[in-house]
């Protein structure tokens, strides 16, 4: 979705799509949890290569953060994913958009906890 090999154009909706049809070969919610969090920290990689994007790019990869949080909620598995689901807020730092407050307040509401938004 983020990194063709020809290119440096992203496609969302095929990265979004991967996932969903990934859930319906009825696969561990633990391997869909994995799968979310690599489209969130490709799209990360991707901005932090490429530079800023869109709103609404930054709008979808916080999206599948929200519903791999709730995932992993749900199937007990927020401890198990704690370091990666953490790494976002680091590695967000300085993205525009609002992005880093939202992938910060994401996390927040999930472990309980007060994360710096800035330092």
């Amino acid at each position: 979705a983020f990194f063709p090999q020809r290119g440096f154009m992203f496609n969302l909706r095929e990265g979004k799509k991967a996932i969903s049809d990934f859930k319906k070969l009825g696969v561990s919610s633990e391997r869909v949890v994995d799968l979310m969090l690599i489209y969130v920290e490709d799209g990360v990689r991707y901005t932090n290569e490429y530079g800023d994007i869109s709103e609404s790019f930054y709008n979808s990869v916080a999206g599948v953060y929200r519903h791999a949080l709730e995932l992993m909620k749900k199937e007990q598995l927020l401890e198990k994913f704690q370091k990666r689901a953490e790494k976002m807020i680091e590695e967000t730092e300085g993205i525009g958009w609002g992005f880093h407050d939202e992938i910060s307040d994401l996390y927040g509401e999930f472990y309980r906890v007060r994360h710096l938004k800035s330092r």
